[in-house]
């Protein structure tokens, strides 16, 4: 997976100092900035070549006359022009998620030195990060098959939000059957026998995908367990105790501080938790999700990775 990095910098750094009037004018002369070759529309598609060092350098300029006019915005036709920053892999290939992973939080680090933090964060399998600045709204996204870099027209994506909050108030309204969808899209792989390192695998591939405000749930005997739960900024892992587990534990503090957690709460409602920040490469995951077996195997004394129910919840 070939990622083009510096070029993305490069072209999102043009577009924030660029003068956007949002008319397919003013989209070619910035395509003349930053190098892009547009070819011929098709409708409200224009492709274009990038010159990015990827595989292929394609990108689209979209406009949205219709919907400029249905709003009365006179003088705009462009709703968004977007690139690829990485080649296309195979969408079914095991490795290529792992790899999207690992570029975009690089990518996203870069970023964040250049536009200061984000305002827009959606972690999951289909993760987007962005910066809302006034003349361009500026996205990095996860998709399928590569990261995709988007320029977005701030009223377009003003109206686009407004519309995902109203599908977010309709779901919420509908207390009595519940939207499982989000938790539904985390698939953690229990079919046959499983070995410690079997299991080690489909967890570290689950909580990748984790969407915001949904939580991993690894539930051993005893009311014993380990749950991690993904915000919008972080991924927490978050040690759970059954009744009078505590105070049986033979491992003290020191143990759990010399591998990483640390006491959150006071009292009783204490707990040990371990995080990473999001977005986060795939070896950050992969420390985590194993930070937590040896909690399992080893204070919760749990001998099989069978012995351990998944919930995403």
């Amino acid at each position: 997976m070939q990622a083009d990095i510096e070029g993305a910098v490069r072209i999102a750094r043009l577009a924030r100092g660029f003068d956007w009037r949002w008319t397919y004018e003013s989209a070619e002369e910035f395509s003349r900035v930053v190098g892009f070759h547009l070819g011929l529309p098709v409708d409200e598609v224009t492709p274009l070549q990038t010159g990015l060092r990827v595989d292929p350098p394609t990108g689209y300029l979209m406009r949205s006359r219709k919907f400029f006019s249905r709003h009365g915005i006179s003088g705009q036709s462009v709703s968004e022009l977007l690139v690829y920053v990485t080649d296309r892999g195979n969408a079914l290939d095991p490795l290529l998620h792992s790899s999207l992973v690992d570029v975009l939080a690089e990518l996203s680090t870069v970023f964040i030195t250049e536009f200061g933090a984000p305002t827009r964060t959606r972690p999951g399998d289909d993760a987007e990060i962005g910066w809302d600045l006034p003349e361009v709204t500026i996205l990095l996204a996860k998709l399928a098959a590569g990261i995709q870099l988007s320029f977005v027209n701030p009223i377009y994506q003003n109206w686009w939000d407004a519309q995902e909050s109203i599908d977010a108030e309709a779901e919420d309204s509908d207390w009595d059957e519940p939207d499982p969808s989000r938790a539904e899209s985390v698939d953690v792989s229990l079919d046959g026998p499983q070995t410690w390192r079997e299991r080690r695998d489909s967890l570290v591939e689950a909580v990748t995908r984790l969407p915001n405000g949904v939580e991993l749930v690894l539930n051993a005997v005893g009311g014993n367990g380990l749950a991690f739960k993904q915000t919008d900024l972080s991924l927490i892992a978050k040690i759970s105790f059954g009744s009078g587990r505590r105070r049986e534990n033979k491992y003290g503090d020191e143990w759990y501080e010399n591998r990483g957690w640390a006491h959150e709460g006071d009292g009783h409602q204490a707990e040990w938790v371990r995080s990473i920040e999001w977005p986060a490469r795939y070896s950050d995951y992969e420390s985590l999700v194993d930070a937590a077996i040896v909690v399992l195997r080893h204070p919760l004394h749990v001998g099989h990775p069978t012995e351990v129910r998944v919930d995403v919840i």
